[in-house]
C-alpha cells in the first residue's frame, strides 16, 4: 500500500463557503444572481481571500455615493434660495460656494470610483490566475481517456474565452453591482428626504423596472451556449489546420481553398448566433430602459402636480429629480451588460463542468520535489535474479492460468449491484455508495484548492519526478484482463456548458449501476482486450506481436498505466496497479510509444523531462547511448538545438531514438517500447538494438514488436489475435510449431511484411489458429 493520501468525501457543493468570511460569500451569491448561474457560487473557491478588497469596493462606493448625494441638495438651494437672480456679494458668494462643493463632491466619486475599479481589476485578475491554474492542473489530473475525444478548440475556449469572461465578470460586473446597490441605497434615503410622496411612488414603481431587466433570460443563455459551441468549433479548426502535422496534411492533399470555406462557414453561423444574442440582449435593454424612462416620467408628473399645488418647491422637484435619476443610473447600467452576464454565468458553468469530473486519484500530489534525485546507473542496478524459465509449451495457454488465456473464452458479467450503487473509480475499484454520492469537488480534494496566495496557503505539492535511487527489476501480470473503450461515455464534459453528463465517473443509483455493468448485447461488445493473461518476468525481455488491431497498443497502454482495466489486474511483483500512486508508477515503468511527442525546445530540455535533475554531461551520454551522437557532433550547438514543434527538424528516426533517450535518463527498472524502431533503417535499428541490450540489462523490459527481427532473443514471445494470448513461447518454438507467429515470420523473413501483417489480420478475423 501506498502512503498517498486520497480525498476527503465532501458533503456536497456547499462545502466551498465554510470557513469563509462573510464578504466573499455575499460577492459569490451576487455572482449567482447576476449571471444567473449556481455555478458562479461555487467561484468563491477563486476569490475567498480577497474580502479585505471587497469591502474596500463597497466602503469607496459608499463614500462616493454619499459625496454624490450632496448634489440634490445644492441644486435645490440654488433654485429654492434664488441664487442665480441674487446679484449681491453676499449672493454670488454663496453660489460660488454651492457650485465648489458640487465640483468637489464629482471629483471626490470620480477619484473613488476609479480606485474601486483598479481594486476590482486586481481581484479579477487573481480570479483569472487561479482559475487558469485549477483547470489546468484538473485537466492535467483527469485520466488519459478523457482527451481522444475532445476538440482541442474547446480546452482553449475554456482557458481563453471562458476564464476571459469569469474575469471580467468579477472585475467589472460585480463592483458595477456593488455600486448600484449602494447608490440605489444612497439615493432612496435622498429621495425619502427631499419629498417623501414621491419616494413612495418611486419605490411603488421599482418592481416594473427590475422584472422588465429579466425579460429575455434564457433565451439568452440558450444563444450564448450556441454561440460557445461553434467559437469552440471555430477554434478546432484553426487548431487542426495551422499545427505542424495539419499545416502538412492542408498542403499535402491541397485542401486550402476547403479549410477556408469550412472554416468561413463556421464563422458566418457564429456571427449570426451573436448578431441574434445581441438582438435579444437589445430588446431587454430597450424594455427596462423604456420601463426606467417611464418610471421617472410618473414620478415627475406626480411630482409637477405636488408644484402646482404648491405642495412642494421646484427646486425639491429638481433635486428629487436629479437624485432620481442618480439612483437609476447605475441599475439601468447592469442591463446594458446582461449578455456579458449571461456569458460569465455559462462560463462558469462550463469550468465546473469540468471541475466535477472525477480526477485519476493516482495523479493527486504526495511529496514536493524541486528537482530529480540520484539515480543509479543501469551498470551499478542490483539485478534480478536472470535464471531463464523452463521452455512452454507452445499453444493455445489453458484458461485461468497466470502466464496465458483462453482463446475465445465467454465474456463474464461484472458483479451487480445488489442494495446500494456501485461506482466504478477511475482506479477500476467498486465501492458501495449509500444513496446519491457526489463526486468529490476539487476544491476538496488535496492540493486543488490550494493556489498560490489563496489566503496564505502554499501551490499545491506535486508527485515526485523521481523516487531516488533506482528500484530492482520487478515482474508485471496482466491477471484476467478486459478493457473496451467506452466512446463518447468517456468523453463526458459537453462542449455546450451546463448539461455535464459524468455517467462513466460515477453511478448515482441502482438502475443506472446495473446499465454501467451490464454486459452489452449484440454488436454492442467490442472488448479491446479480452480476459488476458501474460508474465514478464523481471530481468527478462518479453516480447508482444500479433495482427494490426489484435489489442498490442491497448496491451501498452494499460501496462504504461494510462488506461486502467474493466476487470482483472496488473500486478507488480503481486501488488495491484491501482495500489500504486501515480509518480510510483511513473518511477517504476519508462515508455518509448509508437508515435512520441517532442516539445517545442531544445534537446536537452525534450531529454531533461524524463528526470527534471539531470545534468547537461547526462543528458549527452543518454542521447549518444540512443544513438545520436553522430548528431550532436554535426550541430553546432548540441543538446541546445530547438528541435521544432512536435520535432519537426529532426528526422522520424532521430525523433524515436531522443524519446529512447528521454526514457533512458529516467532509469526506470521496467522499459515498454511500443514499435520504438519501427521508424529506423536496418543499420540505425542495429545501432539502436545494441543500445537496449546493454542499457536494458538488468530491466523488464516489454517490446511491442512489428519487426520479428528485433524479438527473435527475446526470453518469451506472446502472440494476440483478437485481444487475446494465442500463442506463447521462445522464437525457436512458436516457429517450429508451424501457426500463425511462424506465417508471420516466414512472411517477413522473405521481405513481405506489410501482405504478413494483412494475412494474419484476415486469419485473425476469420478465427483461423
Amino acid at each position: 500500500m501506498n502512503s498517498r493520501t486520497s480525498p476527503a468525501p465532501t458533503g456536497g457543493r456547499g462545502e466551498e463557503s465554510r470557513g469563509v468570511p462573510l464578504a466573499p460569500r455575499l460577492m459569490a451569491l451576487l455572482l449567482a444572481r447576476l449571471t444567473a448561474s449556481d455555478s458562479a457560487r461555487r467561484g468563491i473557491r477563486f476569490f475567498d481571500d480577497q474580502g479585505g478588497r471587497l469591502l474596500a469596493i463597497v466602503g469607496l462606493d459608499l463614500v462616493g455615493a454619499l459625496s454624490m448625494a450632496v448634489a440634490p441638495f445644492v441644486l435645490r438651494a440654488v433654485v429654492d434660495d434664488g441664487l442665480l437672480e441674487d446679484g449681491s456679494a453676499q449672493g454670488r458668494a454663496a453660489l460660488v460656494g454651492q457650485v465648489a462643493l458640487l465640483l468637489l463632491a464629482f471629483l471626490l466619486q470620480a477619484a473613488l470610483g476609479a480606485a474601486s475599479t483598479l481594486i476590482g481589476a486586481g481581484v479579477g485578475e487573481r480570479v483569472s490566475m487561479r482559475a487558469n491554474v485549477a483547470v489546468h492542473d484538473h485537466l492535467l489530473r483527469l485520466p488519459f481517456s478523457f482527451f481522444p475525444g475532445q476538440r482541442h478548440g474547446d480546452v482553449l475556449t475554456l482557458f481563453g474565452a471562458d476564464i476571459t469572461e469569469v474575469r471580467s465578470a468579477v472585475s467589472l460586473s460585480v463592483p458595477r453591482a456593488i455600486s448600484a446597490a449602494v447608490t440605489a441605497v444612497v439615493g432612496l434615503v435622498s429621495i425619502a428626504v427631499l419629498e417623501w410622496r414621491l419616494a413612495v411612488v418611486a419605490v411603488c414603481l421599482s418592481p416594473l423596472v427590475f422584472g422588465l431587466m429579466t425579460l429575455g433570460r434564457r433565451r439568452g443563455r440558450e444563444l450564448t451556449r450556441e454561440h460557445i459551441k461553434l467559437r469552440s468549433a471555430h477554434f478546432a479548426v484553426i487548431t487542426d489546420t495551422t499545427g505542424v502535422s495539419g499545416a502538412l496534411h492542408v498542403r499535402l492533399f491541397g485542401r486550402s481553398l476547403y479549410e477556408s470555406d469550412r472554416l468561413a462557414g463556421i464563422a458566418e453561423q457564429t456571427s449570426q448566433v451573436a448578431l441574434e444574442r445581441i438582438r435579444v440582449s437589445a430588446k431587454a435593454q430597450l424594455m427596462s430602459s423604456g420601463g426606467a424612462a417611464s418610471a421617472i416620467v410618473a414620478v415627475m408628473s406626480v411630482g409637477i402636480w405636488l408644484v402646482s399645488t404648491d405642495r412642494t418647491t421646484v427646486g425639491t422637484l429638481i433635486a428629487f429629480a436629479s437624485a432620481l435619476l442618480f439612483a437609476y443610473r447605475p441599475v439601468t447600467g447592469l442591463a446594458e451588460s446582461r449578455a456579458d452576464l449571461i456569458e460569465a454565468g455559462v462560463a462558469f458553468d462550463r469550468i465546473f463542468g469540468l471541475l466535477d469530473l472525477r480526477p485519476d486519484l493516482r495523479n493527486l500530489p504526495t511529496t514536493t520535489t524541486t528537482g530529480g534525485g540520484p539515480v543509479v546507473p543501469a551498470r551499478s542496478r542490483p539485478r534480478a535474479d536472470p535464471a531463464a524459465p523452463g521452455r512452454r509449451a507452445v499453444g493455445p495457454p489453458a484458461a485461468g492460468s497466470g502466464s496465458g488465456a483462453a482463446v475465445g473464452g465467454p465474456v463474464v458479467p461484472a458483479p451487480r449491484a445488489t442494495t446500494t450503487p456501485q461506482v466504478r473509480t477511475p482506479l477500476g475499484e467498486q465501492r458501495s455508495v449509500p444513496g446519491r454520492s457526489p463526486v468529490p469537488d476539487p476544491g476538496a480534494m488535496p492540493g486543488a484548492g490550494a493556489m498560490p496566495g489563496a489566503g496564505g496557503r502554499s501551490p499545491a505539492p506535486r508527485d515526485s519526478e523521481t523516487t531516488g535511487p533506482a528500484l530492482q527489476a520487478p515482474e508485471i501480470t496482466v491477471d484476467g484482463v478486459w478493457f473496451r473503450y467506452l466512446g463518447g461515455r468517456q468523453n463526458a464534459w459537453s462542449a455546450a456548458g451546463r448539461d455535464v453528463r459524468r455517467r462513466w465517473w460515477y453511478v448515482e443509483d441502482e438502475d443506472e449501476a446495473e446499465a454501467e455493468t451490464a454486459e452489452p448485447a449484440g454488436d454492442e461488445v467490442r472488448w479491446a482486450l479480452r480476459d488476458l493473461h501474460l508474465t514478464a518476468r523481471a530481468g527478462e525481455k518479453t516480447a508482444i506481436v500479433g495482427a494490426s488491431g489484435a489489442g498490442k497498443t491497448t496491451l501498452g497502454y494499460l501496462l504504461s498505466g494510462v488506461h486502467l482495466p474493466d476487470r482483472g489486474r496488473l500486478l507488480r511483483d503481486g501488488a495491484d496497479f491501482a495500489e500504486l500512486s501515480w509518480g510510483e508508477l511513473r518511477a517504476t515503468i519508462g515508455v518509448v510509444p509508437q508515435d512520441p511527442h517532442l516539445f517545442n525546445d531544445t534537446i536537452a530540455a525534450n531529454v531533461r523531462y524524463g528526470r527534471l535533475g539531470a545534468s547537461d554531461e547526462e543528458i549527452t551520454e543518454a542521447v549518444t547511448d540512443a544513438g545520436l551522437g553522430p548528431l550532436l557532433t554535426r550541430l553546432p550547438r548540441g543538446i541546445a538545438t530547438k528541435v521544432g514543434a512536435r520535432g519537426y527538424q529532426l528526422s522520424g528516426g532521430e525523433r524515436q531514438r531522443l524519446a529512447l533517450a528521454r526514457v533512458l535518463i529516467a532509469d526506470p527498472p521496467v522499459l515498454i517500447l511500443d514499435e520504438a524502431t519501427s521508424q529506423l533503417d536496418a543499420a540505425t535499428e542495429h545501432t539502436v538494438q545494441e543500445a537496449l541490450g546493454r542499457l536494458g540489462a538488468g530491466r523488464t523490459r516489454i517490446v511491442i514488436a512489428h519487426r520479428l527481427s528485433t524479438i527473435v532473443d527475446a526470453d518469451r514471445i506472446y502472440v494476440m489475435g483478437d485481444g487475446s494470448v494465442v500463442e506463447q513461447g521462445r522464437h525457436v518454438d512458436l516457429v517450429e510449431a508451424g501457426g500463425a507467429y511462424a506465417r508471420l515470420y516466414n512472411r517477413q523473413l522473405r521481405g513481405d511484411a506489410d501482405r504478413a501483417t494483412d494475412d494474419l489480420t484476415r486469419a485473425d478475423e476469420a478465427g483461423v489458429p
